[in-house]
């Protein structure tokens, strides 16, 4: 979560830079690299079908694959032009150098640096293997660097084939974008929804009785984010929670959460969903913990991106990850520490003393592991049945505990 905000406004302004510099830059180094990226899939057979297990990441769908002979897991990345790693990832793994795209990024001190590209020599993802598909290098001095921990396949990788994200079978199906038949049959009784190149879609909320335009985007972790104005509606009709939270160590937000709000989308109705606001966040986001409710099938190419939705027989409210626990904080992990990330305002965890950025040496003395991946939901999952909890932290140099 701390740096998933600039993620997105970072990957919202690039898609403008792009298509500002399509037009004034001509076929140049933009058409270098669109007839590059649409290579990548040149190496796949014309038919296949490949069953892989489901796995998540922090909320992120996952899947596991090799760099140069190197085994890792990638998240999957809708919202992300293209494939991103950070530095030393793609310095492990001896990637090569393909050049710099004609577009800057701003770094996390607000100055513009070059966006350079590497390659790795093999990519494959379960004996499917792409054609030397490029990623962006990612610095630690910028904003998205503790996001991209995991590289990140984004939408240069994503449309060279289709995806089919079975959650009753806790499958991804990858195929070939060259058999409409089996497209078809893997489709049969989903609704068809047609996004465009922009992967934006109409979504209702039902409290509002109307729809508005979501952007589609799987690398948003969390579930249905609404952007001010849909929020200051939506509070007139329904309660929300309202938290503080860090990110990047220094910079505060607050968020607004309300849970159990239905919405419909492409004709499918789809029940008790959590939906957000973020005061320094003006989007209408639609992310990977709201499609774990759903079975769905990615069919993007370059100007077109379809999407096909059936709701999940197997999902169970009861069993999901909820968004924040009832104690009202959340962790965030950073070089083998965990701090005090989000407070509820009023909550029980503010009332008992907790504060933000608060370092946390032990919960439970002990019987919550601090350390291992995927701390949001394994704490989530950990305090979901707890009456009482005892939460020791270290503040100023000073140790103190806290019942809560």
């Amino acid at each position: 979560m701390n740096n998933i905000i600039f993620y997105k406004v970072v990957k919202v302004l690039s898609f403008v830079f792009i298509i500002i510099a399509s037009s004034s830059c001509g076929l140049g180094a933009i058409g270098k690299y669109a007839t590059y990226t649409s290579s990548i899939g040149d190496s796949l057979p014309d038919t296949f079908r490949v069953e892989v297990p489901m796995a998540f990441s922090e909320g992120w769908f996952t899947i596991d694959g090799k760099m140069n002979g190197q085994e890792m897991p990638f998240i999957i990345d809708t919202g992300a032009f293209m494939c991103l790693a950070q530095t030393n990832t793609l310095a492990e793994i001896g990637a090569t150098l393909w050049g710099t795209f004609p577009i800057k990024s701003l770094n996390a001190y607000g100055e513009k640096t070059e966006t350079t590209l590497y390659y790795p020599h093999n990519f494959e993802l379960y004996g499917l293997s792409f054609k030397k598909p490029l990623f962006t290098a990612i610095s630690p001095n910028e904003y998205i660097y503790d996001f991209a921990s995991k590289p990140i396949l984004g939408d240069n990788l994503i449309k060279a084939l289709y995806w089919k994200f079975s959650m009753d079978e806790r499958k991804i199906i990858l195929f070939g974008k060259e058999d409409k038949a089996l497209l078809n049959k893997e489709v049969k009784g989903y609704a068809k929804i047609e996004m465009g190149a922009s992967k934006k879609t109409e979504l209702t909320i039902r409290p509002l009785g109307k729809s508005r335009e979501f952007l589609f985007d799987l690398g948003f972790n969390s579930e249905i984010r609404v952007d001010r104005e849909t929020f200051t509606e939506l509070s007139k009709q329904i309660m929300f929670k309202k938290y503080r939270y860090t990110f990047n160590d220094s910079i505060t937000d607050t968020l607004f959460l309300s849970d159990y709000v239905n919405v419909e989308w492409g004709g499918v109705e789809v029940k008790d969903c959590r939906i957000a606001h973020a005061a320094k966040v003006d989007h209408n986001l639609i992310g990977s913990r709201f499609m774990q409710r759903l079975n769905f099938v990615l069919a993007f190419e370059s100007l077109k991106k379809r999407l096909y939705i059936q709701p999940s027989a197997t999902f169970k409210l009861s069993e999901s990850t909820a968004y924040f626990s009832d104690f009202g904080f959340d962790l965030k992990q950073k070089e083998e520490e965990a701090h005090v990330a989000l407070l509820e305002v009023g909550g029980l965890a503010e009332a008992a003393g907790l504060q933000l950025q608060d370092k946390v040496l032990s919960i439970d003395n002990g019987a919550f592991d601090l350390h291992a991946e995927d701390c949001h939901d394994r704490l989530s999952v950990y305090l979901r049945d707890k009456q009482s909890i005892n939460i020791r932290i270290e503040r100023g140099g000073q140790i103190m505990e806290f019942n809560i």
